[in-house]
């Protein structure tokens, strides 16, 4: 009889008792527990290590040697009981196999690795009480850290959808839909309670279904994305706008597709515009281009900057690089416009909506590009944000645009300036005796309104009055405007049609400011005795019961056809003594501040700086 050698695996040991018969099966046996990338131990009823391969010392490397003899969760876990979580354990209870999955700590107590742990009935005593079991040990950090990995990237996924402005949808390949946005739902201004699981065939008619049918199906059948898919969407016979999708499939772990996901924005005002204007499909491709959103995300510690979307290559093209941290896409701010950033991202993390803001960047070759962009935040469990996710839209040529139209609306006023001018000059052609006095009277009102305080709209609405204030006249005989004495009543009275003329001709032009309103009223008087309707105290505008006083001061202080000029003095003490009754206090007073204690003079330039 051949005597039974112990099996040999490099320091370990095992009971004869446990090893099969044979040297031949023994070293086959041996050799395979040694190659095996899992551990493998061996352990009695009292925990006792009986038989562990080599894999186990690389896993857990032993606190005390020899290991054999003594219990396992003091040579591999240096505890002084039997661990919490032990499936041994369990096995022993049981008699059936068990498993965990049990973390291993580094000296801070960090988790470093995961590992499998499976425990099967290995042998029985005579009684037939399980007296043995086997534990099976895999590592599986690298299977962990993937699956963490895989929810981290689903994260970043849900946050992206949350923060862009289109609207993201997935349906199945019968078109049902089975997830979208927000975005979604307020673009077809619809509840997310009837759009889930609704049909396209249900917010589409037959014509569109079609369309969408055709397009969903070439994607299906080539496999590749589907872009500008155009239809109308008609839910319960109403209609809900125009709509532009690009789609792309979605597949499952085989290849298999099984549905779609896409992006859908509302293009009616677009489609609109094409009807009416007849403009090229380049200009809207173009608008289409500059209304994208550009995606980033922001690893919060390490200000690592990752970058999605398909205006990338524009992007690049305005910074000369793609940054790729965030302290680098900073050094583009324009520096008056970190604040402005700053404020968006405070408020964003006082209430967690995402807020958005405008600012400039300086391209690589020091151009000004004007973007908008919201940001919002993805917090940890202690509420730290530890990833940033934001969206970046190009506006810098719709900046130009409103530039140039400011530029248009300053040639417009010089223009209609230069009109107003012309009409005052043919009125005071036909009346040299008052020539110059609109526009002395448009002067002083100017300088009373900015006394008052009154905004700049109504400073300039004021002056420009004044210039043509008696523009009314043009219809009244010259003979009448020069006469060298009083008036008769019935010449009282055509006089005192000018500022009705005046309105019904200035009415039917659009100005910005309500000048034949104020042109109609610039003889009215606070308690109702002026003309043409005897308007009393608010019924007046603001802007009239400034240019009444000034047309009064400067009427009185210069020479008349039917009488010689009677002074400032005069002037000043007429409106004085009429404050409060014909005449707005205010006005008089500032009126009387600007002669008196400011030097104003119609016979030399006056600068006033209007106080804040």
């Amino acid at each position: 009889m051949k005597k039974r050698s112990s099996l040999k695996t490099t320091g370990y040991g095992a009971e004869k008792n446990l090893l099969p018969s044979g040297e031949k099966e023994e070293r086959l046996c041996s050799a395979i527990v040694s190659a095996l990338q899992a551990g493998i131990t061996v352990l009695d009823g009292e925990m006792t290590v009986l038989f562990a391969n080599p894999a186990m010392e690389r896993f857990f490397p032993p606190h005390d040697r020899p290991v054999v003899g003594r219990k396992c969760y003091a040579v591999y876990r240096g505890r002084s009981e039997v661990c919490e979580v032990c499936p041994c354990r369990t096995t022993f209870r049981t008699g059936q196999p068990a498993e965990a999955v049990i973390a291993r700590s580094d000296p801070k107590g960090e988790p470093s690795g995961w590992f499998r742990h499976n425990s099967y009935p290995l042998f029985h005593g005579p009684d037939g009480r399980l007296t043995g079991v086997i534990e099976h040990v895999q590592d599986i950090t690298d299977l962990i850290r993937t699956q963490k990995a895989l929810r981290n990237d689903e994260e970043r996924f849900r946050s992206i959808i949350e923060t862009i402005n289109d609207a993201y949808f997935e349906v199945d390949l019968k078109g049902n839909l089975i997830f979208f946005n927000d975005a979604f739902s307020r673009l077809f201004n619809m509840p997310p309670e009837e759009l889930r699981g609704l049909n396209y065939r249900a917010y589409t008619d037959r014509k569109n279904a079609e369309v969408l049918f055709k397009a969903f199906n070439r994607v299906y059948l080539t496999g590749q994305p589907g872009r500008g898919i155009r239809h109308e969407v008609i839910f319960k016979e109403e209609h809900k706008g125009f709509f532009e999708a690009s789609v792309s499939p979605v597949r499952d772990g085989s290849g298999k597709i099984i549905g779609f996901r896409g992006i859908s924005r509302n293009i009616t005002d677009l489609v609109e515009m094409q009807n009416a204007l007849k403009a090229s499909e380049e200009r809207f491709r173009i608008a289409a281009e500059c209304a994208s959103d550009l995606i980033y995300e922001v690893d919060a510690p390490s200000g690592k900057l990752s970058w999605f979307g398909g205006s990338l290559d524009h992007l690049k093209r305005m910074l000369g690089a793609i940054p790729e941290t965030l302290d680098e896409f900073e050094t583009h701010i324009h520096p008056d416009d970190l604040s402005r950033r700053a404020e968006a991202v405070r408020l964003h993390l006082k209430d967690s909506r995402p807020y958005r803001h405008e600012y400039r960047l300086i391209g690589a070759g020091g151009n000004l590009f004007f973007v908008r962009g919201a940001i919002k935040g993805i917090r940890d469990e202690q509420g730290g944000v530890r990833r940033w996710i934001g969206t970046l839209s190009d506006i810098t040529e719709q900046k130009k645009t409103e530039e140039e139209l400011r530029h248009s609306l300053d040639r417009l006023h010089k223009t209609m300036g230069g009109i107003i001018r012309a009409m005052a000059a043919t009125v005071e052609s036909r009346d040299p005796y008052t020539a110059g006095h609109q526009q002395r009277v448009s002067n002083l009102a100017r300088c009373i309104a900015q006394e008052m305080g009154l905004t700049p709209e109504q400073v300039e609405a004021v002056r420009m009055a004044g210039v043509v204030h008696d523009l009314g006249k043009i219809s009244i005989p010259a003979e009448i405007l020069s006469k060298p004495t009083e008036l008769n009543d019935l010449e009282t009275r055509l006089i005192q049609v000018h500022p009705r003329t005046g309105y019904d001709i200035l009415k039917d032009i659009d100005f910005p400011w309500p000048v034949a309103q104020i042109v109609l009223q610039h003889h009215e008087r606070l308690d109702g005795s002026g003309y043409p309707f005897g308007l009393k105290g608010d019924q007046i505008l603001v802007e009239a019961q400034v240019l009444m006083v000034a047309d009064v001061v400067e009427a009185i202080a210069s020479h008349r056809p039917y009488r010689p000029a009677r002074g400032i003095e005069t002037a000043l003490e007429v409106i004085e003594k009429d404050k409060g009754t014909k005449f707005n206090a205010q006005v008089v007073e500032a009126c009387l501040r600007l002669f008196r204690e400011k030097g104003f003079s119609f016979d030399k330039p006056f600068n006033h700086h209007q106080r804040a």
